[in-house]
């Protein structure tokens, strides 16, 4: 049976320690985000020194860095079950008694309406981490994003394009022809890429991505 789909701002991560947040966009996302970063001259100071790190993950977890970076800011659970005698409420709170011996659905169904008809009409929710992809999850596609940045590495270390193209292509990152042989890209495509990945690097200096 299918697990049930749960918003990401829904979704709480952390470490032992630390509250647990959401984080909007895929740890991927961050990851491709970090490689850029090993590649750029200069970065907001609170990367911190990412070069120092063994790696992604290592930067990651610190608490300084990494998650703290992108995770949303802590928040109170919007339930909590709750002793009469001791506990007062809130202007924004509103008391409702379960009847634990109605079926889930039906309860669940019950709260809808009564939300429906209580709570005030509330703003769409905006990401409020310090750092944030200028683009919603389903607009970055890591895959070409991971290929500009290898076709840029390579020409820092000499390569030029036709060495380029013949290196990221057996790799599959242009894709395959029918017979399931790797596509070989123009050289026009490794200067795409190339110009492309420069474009997200300066975006990364300045705390963007991509």
């Amino acid at each position: 049976m299918a697990k049930p789909w749960i918003a990401r701002r829904f979704q709480l991560h952390g470490f032992k320690g630390r509250a647990k947040r959401a984080l909007l966009w895929t740890k991927k996302t961050y990851e491709e985000w970090f490689n850029y970063a090993l590649l750029a001259e200069k970065l907001p100071i609170e990367f911190g020194e990412v070069t120092k790190f063994k790696n992604f993950e290592d930067w990651w977890k610190d608490p300084s860095y990494g998650f703290e970076l992108f995770c949303e800011p802590e928040t109170k659970e919007p339930i909590e079950e709750v002793d009469l005698s001791t506990f007062k409420a809130s202007s924004n709170q509103l008391f409702v008694a379960l009847n634990l011996e109605q079926p889930a659905d039906k309860i669940l169904f019950n709260i809808k309406n009564l939300l429906s008809r209580k709570q005030p009409k509330l703003k769409d929710y905006k990401p409020q981490a310090k750092f944030i992809p200028s683009k919603e999850p389903k607009r970055i596609q890591l895959e070409k994003i991971k290929r500009y940045r290898l076709a840029l590495t390579l020409q820092k270390e000499g390569y030029v394009r036709r060495e380029i193209a013949q290196k990221l292509s057996t790799k599959g990152l242009y894709g395959f022809r029918k017979n399931g042989e790797p596509q070989y890209p123009d050289l026009l495509e490794v200067t795409r890429d190339i110009r492309n990945a420069k474009k997200i690097l300066r975006n990364v200096e300045r705390g963007k991505f991509p």
